[in-house]
């Protein structure tokens, strides 16, 4: 993170783009091989999720950074963002006084959709879909809140609130 965050100070566009999907990809293959050979932990998740919010923070910082036409034409769904997201993790803080690492399907979905649109975004192709992906983020928040508040202990890779609410 501490790179991306220097080439998007240091107006490199190209190369945060490079470096980001390239940390993109690693995060999505670092799952996907911890669950596929049995090696996913609470320790895995919960750093993957700090992981995660540490590369949202940055693809934020480099929006305002590098193209900041776009960051302020998207101020809106930025703020909604950045006030989806601690909202969540404060809830789990006070309630068991740990992060959540929930990685529910909508969160992989949100995620997964979110960097052609964040890439759509700043290379000026395309707002909408950023923008819807924004809102389903805000949804994921909310079945965040909603997990942490039916569950009596922590615990990492809920799935959905579905699979909590079913019998």
């Amino acid at each position: 993170m501490p790179v991306l965050v220097a080439l998007a100070l240091s107006g490199r566009a190209e190369l945060f783009l490079a470096l980001l999907a390239a940390a993109l990809a690693t995060d999505a293959a670092d799952g996907f091989i911890a669950r596929r050979f049995n090696l996913a932990s609470e320790l895995g998740a919960k750093l993957d999720s700090w992981a995660d919010l540490a590369v949202y923070m940055a693809m934020v910082l480099a929006l305002w950074a590098l193209w900041p036409n776009h960051f302020a034409r998207e101020q809106l769904y930025i703020g909604l963002a950045v006030v989806a997201t601690p909202l969540p993790i404060v809830f789990s803080w006070v309630k068991f006084g740990s992060y959540p690492s929930y990685h529910t399907r909508l969160a992989k979905w949100v995620a997964l959709l979110l960097v052609p649109s964040y890439f759509a975004l700043c290379l000026g192709l395309a707002e909408l879909p950023f923008r819807a992906v924004i809102v389903l983020y805000t949804l994921v928040a909310a079945e965040e809140l909603a997990i942490t508040a039916l569950l009596e202990r922590p615990a990492s890779n809920v799935g959905s609130l579905w699979r909590l609410l079913r019998p």
